[in-house]
C-alpha cells in the first residue's frame, strides 16, 4: 500500500536497531551514574493487537518501533527493564520507560544467556574446591564436560543471589557421548560474586 514503511511492525529487529538500543540504554544508564551495563536482552517489543489490525486494514501507516531491553547491572541483584524508541533522532529522548525490578521471586530473573553459561562453567572450573573433587575420582580435568543449567526455586538461603547450576560428565575421548557418564558433582556458582558456593 502506497505510504507504508517498507518494514513490517512485526519485523525483527536489524543489526542497526540494536545497536541504537544499545546505545541508547547506555546514555541513560550513564546519566542515571549506574555501573556498566550487561545487555540480557534486546529484542521486538511487538505492538497491541488492535493497533497492529487497524495498521493491517490500512487505517494507520505506520506504528511505533520500540525495543524491549533487559539490561544487567553485576554485582547487583536488580535488574532494568526499558523501553526504547528506535525512531527517536535524540539518543537522551530514546528511552521512553525504564523500570528497576528487584529480582524477587515474585519479580523473577532475567534468563540465562550463553555468556552466563560460559562464566558458569569458567567459575566452576577454576575453583581449587572443585578441582580436587574431580582430581579424587581420578578423572582429568580435561576429560570433564560442563552443562551449566538455571536454579529454580532454590532454598530460602540463596535466594537474592542469581546462581547457575553446574553439571559434570566425563567424556572419554571427542567422540564419546558424555551424557553416559554422569558425575556425582554438581557445583552451584553466584554469577555476580563469581564463586562456587556450594558442591
Amino acid at each position: 500500500m502506497r505510504g507504508r514503511p517498507a518494514l513490517h511492525p512485526l519485523h525483527p529487529l536489524s543489526a542497526e536497531e540494536v545497536q541504537l538500543a544499545a546505545a541508547a540504554c547506555r546514555s541513560h544508564a550513564a546519566r542515571l551514574q549506574l555501573p556498566p551495563l550487561r545487555y540480557n536482552t534486546i529484542t521486538l517489543q511487538e505492538p497491541p493487537k488492535q493497533q497492529l489490525l487497524a495498521y493491517e486494514s490500512g487505517q494507520v501507516l505506520s506504528l511505533p518501533r520500540l525495543a524491549f531491553c533487559i539490561l544487567q547491572t553485576p554485582p547487583e541483584f536488580a535488574f532494568y527493564e526499558a523501553l526504547v524508541d528506535l525512531r527517536s533522532h535524540v539518543s537522551t529522548s530514546a528511552v521512553v520507560s525504564w523500570v528497576k525490578l528487584n529480582g524477587s521471586q515474585l519479580d523473577g530473573q532475567p534468563l540465562a544467556t550463553p555468556d552466563d553459561c560460559l562464566l558458569a562453567e569458567a567459575i566452576a572450573r577454576d575453583d581449587p574446591q572443585v578441582q580436587q573433587m574431580v582430581a579424587a575420582r581420578g578423572v582429568s580435568f580435561s576429560a570433564v564436560a560442563c552443562d551449566p543449567w538455571a536454579i529454580h526455586a532454590c532454598p530460602d538461603e540463596w535466594m537474592g543471589r542469581r546462581l547457575m547450576q553446574v553439571f559434570m560428565y566425563y567424556k572419554d575421548g571427542p567422540d564419546d557421548n558424555e551424557y553416559a557418564h554422569p558425575m556425582d558433582l554438581c557445583p552451584v556458582v553466584d554469577l555476580n560474586e563469581k564463586k562456587v558456593i556450594h558442591v
